[in-house]
């Protein structure tokens, strides 16, 4: 478990540069009360249809964390999150140079999709830097050497990820394919790079699965607005509720249980 720390220079450039980033970023986010969009949902209590999205974790991470939507408690696990998510990054590319760390921190940090959540989406901010540093995670252990805990951990960090938003794991997608890039241009063996690539794929599509349970559409309903027919298809995931007491409560308050 050694190559999963870092030195003292780099953990110390990483932290600052994320801090430095984080703040110049996204701290005007936290200290006021001009929510937009989606952040307007001060109570978190839709569950059902963020299962029936496939967010099936969301429940399990605020019954951890707590209802508690102040911007600033967001902002300390959602910062969390991101610096550990950029020294993951770090690691995985191999950075050395001083500019280099800088950068990749900034680019993470700042990237248009990370301000977007943040000016738009708040209340769910945190969940989506865990799914982010899950994404991250699943590529740091996919790219590694093929030990069979570093492929089970890397298959349920895809897992998690997806269970809590699917978007992130194009992060995954492409840490690897950036590996695999550095390995070509350093003389890799042709031959272990396929094997190694069909092997990440694998690993994938193996977390995919197993983050999408079987479950039948309990629900169809339309909506006509405007003269438009507006359908829609909601999964409960009856699996789901049939046996986690935590998931049976959420189905109890919102009166979705059988």
């Amino acid at each position: 478990m050694k190559e999963l720390w870092l030195d003292r220079r780099k953990a110390r450039l990483i932290l600052l540069s994320s801090l430095f980033f984080l703040l110049a970023a996204h701290l005007y986010r936290w200290v006021n009360t001009m929510y937009s969009h989606d952040s307007l949902l001060i109570i978190q209590d839709d569950w059902v249809w963020q299962i029936s999205l496939g967010r099936i974790f969301n429940p399990l991470y605020v019954r951890l964390r707590g209802n508690i939507l102040a911007p600033m408690n967001v902002a300390l696990f959602s910062s969390a999150f991101l610096i550990l998510s950029a020294a993951l990054v770090v690691r995985i590319l191999r950075l050395e140079k001083t500019a280099s760390i800088i950068m990749c921190c900034g680019f993470l940090i700042t990237f248009e999709t990370i301000a977007y959540v943040n000016g738009m989406f708040l209340h769910s901010l945190d969940l989506d830097m865990l799914a982010l540093l899950f994404s991250v995670l699943a590529a740091y252990f996919l790219t590694g050497k093929a030990y069979f805990w570093r492929c089970a951990a890397g298959v349920l960090c895809v897992t998690a990820s997806l269970g809590l938003f699917q978007t992130y794991i194009e992060v995954t997608i492409m840490l690897i394919c950036l590996e695999l890039l550095r390995e070509v241009l350093e003389g890799g063996d042709p031959k272990k790079l396929f094997f190694k690539g069909l092997r990440c794929s694998g690993m994938l599509i193996l977390g995919c699965i197993d983050e999408n349970p079987s479950a039948a559409v309990d629900e169809r309903f339309e909506i006509v607005r405007d003269g438009m027919r507006h359908r829609f298809a909601v999964s409960y995931l009856s699996d789901l509720r049939s046996f986690l007491p935590l998931y049976s409560g959420v189905f109890r308050q919102s009166g979705a249980a059988p």
